[in-house]
């Protein structure tokens, strides 16, 4: 993941582009990562994370940890849907707000991935509506995309057998593709970029971009 999000204030308002973690630890076995151009902060507390923490520490498979996100998380953006058509709008690019829930469960890598879009402006100029859906990735080997990709894709489309396999081979190819990313998107992607590989009973940083102070569950 690279570490430039945009956040909004308790007012709605557009507080600009920041930098800080987009990857976590939301239980002992379950990790998940945020995308998007949507992410609110509420009294100086990331609210996607904060949301997606709860739905790890009540749901009891990433099936359910999926849905459970998807509720409360559609109650949290559903304020900030004007602000973020409009952001848009004035020529941002990305998703609204993707969430990634990933790990092991009976020993086979798994993941869900739930995201929101879909934004309808009212007639009347009020907040809009909000979709969200859940779906299953699949199980491994898998790829998963959040966020700008367009460059990504685009390389790997001419290039499908880059993508390797060992530790130091992985950690340059990572940094190569969103480094074309971050050149063509700087206003959307950028900031340090962090490898995380997990394990059935455990993780370990490839490369740590950004101080991930908050990684772990509070």
């Amino acid at each position: 993941v690279d570490s430039k999000f945009t956040s909004f204030d308790k007012k709605n308002q557009l507080t600009g582009l920041g930098y800080g973690c987009k990857i976590f630890r939301g239980n002992d076995s379950v990790y998940f990562a945020i995308s998007g151009n949507a992410v609110p902060f509420i009294d100086g507390q990331n609210a996607i994370e904060r949301d997606a923490r709860q739905a790890c520490k009540n749901g009891a498979t990433l099936s359910a940890i999926a849905s459970l996100f998807k509720k409360q998380a559609l109650n949290t953006l559903e304020p900030y849907a004007g602000t973020i058509q409009r952001q848009i709008a004035s020529g941002v690019r990305g998703d609204y707000v993707s969430v990634a829930f990933f790990g092991f469960e009976n020993g086979v890598a798994s993941s869900y991935i739930v995201e929101f879009h879909d934004i309808n402006i009212l007639k009347n100029g009020d907040t809009s509506l909000i979709r969200g859906k859940e779906m299953r990735v699949g199980k491994y080997p898998m790829k998963i995309e959040l966020g700008n990709t367009s460059e990504i894709d685009r390389f790997l489309s001419t290039h499908p057998a880059y993508l390797g396999h060992g530790r130091d081979s992985i950690n340059v190819e990572i940094n190569t593709l969103l480094g074309l990313e971050i050149l063509a998107h700087p206003d959307a992607v950028g900031g340090g970029i962090s490898i995380l590989c997990i394990y059935p009973h455990t993780y370990e940083w490839w490369q740590s971009g950004c101080e991930c102070k908050n990684f772990e569950s509070p």
